[in-house]
């Protein structure tokens, strides 16, 4: 078992400098880290050094091992293989605590092939985070556009229905105008109709007594000279007519603001149908 640290030196020897500090970094670094030679322990270390402060951290065939491992991890699948087979052959009986260092250096490889797996795996959780961020971020970004755009179109839709009630109160107003106006109108020459025809009356009532009086003269050719000059004064004339439907004035503003009711609706049933069912 002596000669088990001249056989780890000679595997040393057989690295150039440059994979020595690699093989070193992989002490300080690549390991559990109870299990970790601390860097200040190799900074300067030759390779007599390095064997034996893996000796003392690791026993033995500990330090075997932990060789063994790390040469694979540098690619130098050959020269493991040899340090195997050499050091496997020599050493016939181990003590507990070489191989305790044993067990624990090949759980250190296994460690560390799980560790590399268990990078891949958080490197795409990582990947996947990112990716779902994005999508949160751009979602958000969708919702406020939707809410800026939701809240645009329903101040539109309130400034033109208002711009429209406007409008519709507007023509309101000319047409009641308008209908007061024809109604002054119609007022004003049915009152003077009816001031005629009262005058009328009052003249008839005035004259009455002299058609009595005719109607008992017992001068004939006065009676018959009276009775064509009161038939030509007498007012039986046809007085200017009065239209007996006054309402049938107004009844036509009635049907034309109810047909303008209907032909609205329809416009406003055919607009909104032309809009697009996912905009509603």
């Amino acid at each position: 078992m002596s000669n088990i640290p001249e056989q780890l030196l000679d595997f040393l020897e057989e690295l150039v400098t440059t994979e020595l500090k690699k093989f070193q970094w992989y002490l300080t670094n690549s390991v559990e880290d109870d299990k970790r030679i601390p860097k200040s322990q190799l900074e300067n270390a030759d390779r007599h050094d390095t064997v034996d402060k893996m000796v003392q951290k690791y026993g033995t065939f500990g330090a075997v091992n932990m060789t063994e491992v790390i040469l694979k991890k540098m690619g130098n699948n050959q020269l493991a293989e040899k340090l195997r087979t050499s050091t496997r052959g020599s050493s016939p009986a181990t003590s507990v605590k070489e191989n305790i260092g044993y067990d624990t250096v090949a759980a250190a490889e296994k460690r560390i092939q799980k560790q590399s797996a268990l990078k891949e795996v958080q490197r795409k959780w990582q990947q996947t985070i990112q990716e779902k961020e994005k999508k949160v971020q751009e979602l958000k970004q969708a919702v406020d556009t939707l809410k800026r755009s939701a809240q645009a179109a329903v101040e539109d839709s309130e400034k033109i229905f208002n711009e429209l009630i406007r409008s519709i109160k507007k023509k309101c107003c000319e047409v009641k105008e308008l209908i007061r106006d024809r109604e002054k109108i119609e007022l004003s020459r049915a009152k003077g109709l009816l001031d005629q025809l009262e005058q009328e009356i009052a003249d008839l009532k005035r004259r009455n007594p002299e058609l009595e009086q005719l109607y008992h003269t017992e001068d004939h050719i006065h009676f018959l000279q009276k009775f064509q000059s009161l038939l030509v004064s007498s007012g039986s004339e046809d007085s200017t007519s009065i239209p007996v439907h006054q309402h049938l004035l107004f009844d036509g503003v009635k049907k034309s603001l109810s047909d303008l009711k209907e032909r609205l609706e329809e416009f406003c049933m055919e607009e909104f149908n032309k809009i697009p069912p996912h905009v509603l």
